[in-house]
């Protein structure tokens, strides 16, 4: 039976959203995918040609053109045309690496038939870049707190999470399609929490995060994610950051993606990016994101980071002794 409507909002990403739906062909049990929503910003030329169509073959997909740029409004549009049971929503630059994905998806909204949402986790490639696995790490660690246990949770990602429609429709609640970037999501997400719903985070629901971010793109993300955290105070992300044992963390959770020294080293140097991107964002509001970026790369120049309270280095080859292949 076709249960879920896959959502998939999108902007002028071709090889990316191509890279998504080819790996969802490659899911077992895909028959419990009823439909596949593509949400496309404005209208998308290469979404009507041969070759896209050929590549797609097999999948129930429909075009949609939400007519103005925001991934919210995206969003938005896909759960309001969605027919299927479980709305999930899936970022064009992700991958399903899991042949078991939907069923999971499934099963999980079986086993808790409370929850309106459930999300998952993101996961950076063995071979992406240092700094798309920094941004892995400063995301999952995002997603982690204990507020409200070991499940229940607002940071869901907005790029691998499902509700159940029908719930969802009586709420009434849609994403906030004035939000462009940094907290697009988990000012929905609150809301929901605040009317009582609950929300679930399950770390073994994971999709691959293909980001493929340069500085300016890293420096960007932060500086909105902070912004988001000041416009929606209930995340605790700079309490996180002053917590103790928070870098620590960090640290163990870059050994455990780097490959060789050499990459730890690179993760761990985007990561304390990250960390004093955020907070010098929110520390000067009066500062724009082009004046951000160019304390970001002073910073970058004067700042190397250290390690040394961490044995784990020792446990990791040297990259002449690793394969790059």
């Amino acid at each position: 039976m076709s249960l879920i409507s896959v959502i998939i909002p999108t902007h002028q990403r071709e090889l990316s959203l191509m890279g998504l739906l080819q790996s969802i062909q490659k899911v077992r049990e895909r028959a419990v995918v009823k439909e596949i929503l593509i949400v496309s910003n404005l209208k998308e030329s290469f979404l009507e040609t041969p070759d896209f169509l050929e590549k797609s073959k097999g999948l129930p997909i429909k075009i949609i053109v939400s007519g103005a740029i925001g991934v919210n409004k995206a969003r938005n549009r896909g759960l309001l045309e969605a027919t299927g049971e479980i709305c999930l929503l899936l970022d064009d630059d992700c991958l399903v690496d899991d042949p078991f994905y939907f069923q999971k998806i499934l099963r999980v909204h079986r086993m808790y038939p409370r929850a309106l949402a459930i999300g998952g986790v993101y996961q950076a490639l063995p071979h992406a870049l240092p700094i798309d696995k920094a941004y892995s790490v400063a995301a999952s660690t995002w997603q982690e707190q204990e507020i409200y246990g070991d499940d229940f949770s607002t940071r869901l990602v907005g790029g691998n999470v499902s509700y159940k429609h029908e719930i969802l429709q009586k709420s009434g609640l849609l994403f906030d399609e004035n939000l462009f970037f940094g907290g697009t999501e988990a000012e929905f997400h609150y809301r929901l929490m605040k009317k009582n719903y609950q929300l679930l985070l399950l770390p073994h629901l994971i999709v691959s995060h293909v980001t493929q971010l340069n500085f300016n793109s890293f420096v960007r993300k932060a500086f909105h994610q902070s912004r988001g955290y000041s416009l929606f105070p209930m995340d605790a992300g700079p309490q996180l950051f002053t917590k103790k044992g928070y870098h620590d963390k960090n640290w163990v959770k870059a050994f455990q993606i780097a490959r060789h020294l050499t990459e730890y080293e690179e993760i761990i140097k985007f990561l304390t990016l990250y960390d004093w991107t955020y907070h010098e964002t929110l520390n000067h509001p009066e500062l724009n994101e082009n004046e951000i970026l160019s304390r970001a790369r002073s910073f970058m120049l004067k700042h190397t980071p250290t390690h040394d309270n961490l044995k784990v280095t020792q446990s990791l080859p040297s990259q002449k002794a690793v394969r790059n292949d």
